[in-house]
């Protein structure tokens, strides 16, 4: 492997990689050899590979497993794989609202999503329905505790504070949750901005 400034280059010594490479080369190669790069000479060889057959193709990726390498941008590669890590994370937190009794205004809230996904993501988990109306709410004692338990996670993420109210409270909806730690808001869907941990991105 060798890296020249953001680039990174792989070799890629493994026969079935360089079939597989090969197979591409024969569907992306123009009319007349051509190839997306300038390669000189080997027009002929490129069209000539479109005829071959399946256990020749094999003998050339044989002879050729040393000729072929990878090369990646280093940044662009880095930030492919962590947005497919937060987009996965952010499908699990959806989900996780959802089945456990998140209002739309919560969701809403808490993620940013739009309510068209919010719709697609309750059609893949087969819920007909959102919940509606006023989620009942816990009795004055144990709504002192979950305002403590909401307290000592001000740290967390919005959503991660609610996995651990849920943990601690599991009986109660997280729309009963979500009630309960906004009660003393003047807007009831919405807690302060002061009062709030930073939010996932919109997706």
């Amino acid at each position: 492997m060798s890296a020249q400034n953001q680039f990174i280059t792989v070799n890629m010594p493994d026969e079935l990689m360089t079939m597989l490479a090969l197979e591409w080369i024969i569907r992306n190669v123009g009319n007349d050899g051509t190839f997306a790069f300038d390669a000189p000479g080997l027009a002929q060889g490129l069209l000539k590979m479109r005829s071959l057959s399946p256990s020749d193709l094999r003998k050339v990726a044989h002879h050729a497993r040393d000729c072929f390498s990878v090369r990646f941008d280093r940044d662009k590669f880095a930030k492919a794989i962590y947005s497919a890590s937060a987009d996965s994370q952010k499908a699990d937190n959806l989900n996780f609202l959802l089945n456990n009794g998140a209002t739309r205004g919560m969701i809403s809230d808490i993620l940013g999503v739009t309510d068209s996904r919010i719709d697609r993501a309750r059609d893949l988990l087969g819920q007909i329905t959102a919940p509606r109306g006023r989620p009942s709410m816990p009795g004055v004692f144990e709504r002192e505790q979950i305002h403590q338990a909401w307290a000592e996670t001000s740290t967390l993420a919005h959503v991660e504070r609610f996995r651990r109210l849920k943990e601690r409270f599991p009986r109660w909806t997280l729309a009963s949750l979500y009630a309960t730690v906004n009660e003393f808001s003047r807007d009831p869907e919405r807690e302060s901005n002061a009062q709030r941990a930073p939010t996932q991105a919109s997706f």
